[in-house]
C-alpha cells in the first residue's frame, strides 16, 4: 500500500513537474517574445565572444591565468571570503546555542525538565517569532544587511 503510494507520488510529481516546465515556456514564448528575441541578440553574441577571448587570454599580451599578480589577488580574495564563512558559521552557532533550548516544546510545556513555568512559554514564543522573522528573509538580504 504505501509503495503504492510512494509510487504514485512520484509519477504524479514528475508530471506536475513537466507540466510546470512546459506552462512556463509557453508563458515566456507568448508574453514576453521580444525577451527571448533579445538573449539570443547578434549584440550578445558579441559579449559572448568577447568573454571568451578574454577567459582563455586570446589577443592579451599576458592572459589572467598566467599573470602572478592575479594569481595573488585571487587568493587573498578567496582566504578572506574563507574567513568570513567561518564567521558566518560561528555567528548562527551563536545563535543556535541561545535559541535551541528555548524553542524545545517538551521544554516549554514541562514534559522535558517536569516543571511548567510561565516564562518558559513566553521564551518558547519569542524565539520562534525569531526564528520566523529571520527564515523569511532571504540569505542575500542578510548579507547586505550585515556587510553595510
Amino acid at each position: 500500500m504505501i509503495y503504492n503510494i510512494k509510487k504514485n507520488f512520484i509519477k504524479y510529481s514528475f508530471f506536475t513537474f513537466c507540466l510546470l516546465v512546459i506552462i512556463s515556456w509557453f508563458y515566456i514564448f507568448f508574453s514576453e517574445p521580444e525577451s527571448l528575441s533579445k538573449l539570443f541578440d547578434e549584440r550578445n553574441i558579441e559579449y559572448l565572444i568577447r568573454f571568451l577571448k578574454r577567459l582563455f587570454g586570446l589577443n592579451e599580451e599576458i592572459p589572467a591565468f598566467l599573470d602572478k599578480e592575479m594569481w595573488k589577488q585571487g587568493l587573498i580574495l578567496s582566504i578572506q571570503t574563507f574567513e568570513m564563512s567561518i564567521l558566518a558559521t560561528g555567528i548562527a552557532t551563536v545563535g543556535m546555542l541561545i535559541l535551541v533550548i528555548p524553542s524545545a516544546r517538551n521544554v516549554s510545556n514541562g514534559k522535558l525538565t517536569l516543571n511548567k513555568k510561565w516564562y518558559n512559554n513566553f521564551f518558547y514564543y519569542i524565539s520562534k517569532i525569531i526564528f520566523l522573522i529571520t527564515r523569511a528573509i532571504p540569505e542575500l538580504m542578510w548579507a547586505m544587511i550585515l556587510v553595510f
